[in-house]
């Protein structure tokens, strides 16, 4: 007998569209609210020693339906700048107990004043070494882990510390061989990861069908274990 074989692509259609229409009564909610507030965190740029770019509007929405589907309740986050994307995934997780986010900025000290219930703990002008170092100190173990930077050879010996094969990783610019692909092949050498499922960011068809233009990079590895069938 032949095997079903499910390709990386077809797997991810499938997540992204379980994840979308999952959020589809969230989008109606608390997504308007959090577009208003995650504009004006643009004011914050003033602020910045070192100016860059930041998360579109599709990769907020994808980052708070990822977060609000699978509950983390310590997440790790590289790359805060004006803390699109902190917000994005604390608003998700409010009605979480001891929900904690740990976040990092190399280049920027910006002081974030985010409105949210979630507890928020800024590493500034920290690299993602040193912050992983303190969550390994704390002996913390990260439920989901969102990457906006290039890690480094001392940060997989740390992240196989703060981490277990149920951990979820979010990988921005998953695209050409930009930091998101070279991040997952990094991480796939990991023990943690061995059975994790690569899941590719959403395509802009499924996007533009929640009302998005601008595309999204994000991709996913994902602990298998995580993944069911159901009778319905």
């Amino acid at each position: 007998m032949n095997k079903l074989h499910i390709n990386r692509y077809n797997l991810s259609k499938i997540f992204w569209n379980v994840i979308f229409q999952h959020s589809e009564a969230i989008q109606r909610e608390g997504w308007v609210q959090l577009c208003n507030d995650i504009n004006q965190l643009e004011e914050l740029r003033v602020h910045a020693e070192y100016n860059t770019g930041s998360i579109s509007q599709s990769s907020a929405f994808v980052l708070y339906a990822l977060c609000n589907y699978f509950q983390p309740t310590m997440i790790a986050e590289v790359g805060t700048f004006i803390g699109k994307s902190t917000l994005s995934m604390a608003r998700a997780i409010e009605d979480m107990p001891n929900a904690k986010i740990h976040t990092c900025d190399y280049s920027n000290a910006i002081e974030l004043n985010l409105n949210t219930k979630v507890n928020i703990l800024q590493h500034k002008k920290k690299s993602s070494t040193q912050m992983f170092r303190s969550i390994k100190d704390s002996a913390l173990i990260v439920d989901f882990l969102a990457l906006d930077g290039r890690l480094v050879r001392e940060d997989l010996a740390l992240i196989e510390l703060i981490t277990n094969n149920k951990t979820i990783i979010a990988l921005d610019d998953f695209e050409g061989i930009e930091k998101g692909v070279s991040n997952a092949m990094q991480l796939t050498t990991i023990a943690n990861f061995k059975n994790h499922l690569l899941i590719y960011p959403p395509n802009l068809d499924a996007l533009s069908k929640l009302g998005f233009i601008s595309g999204c990079t994000t991709g996913l590895l994902i602990p298998a274990s995580l993944v069911a069938f159901t009778a319905q």
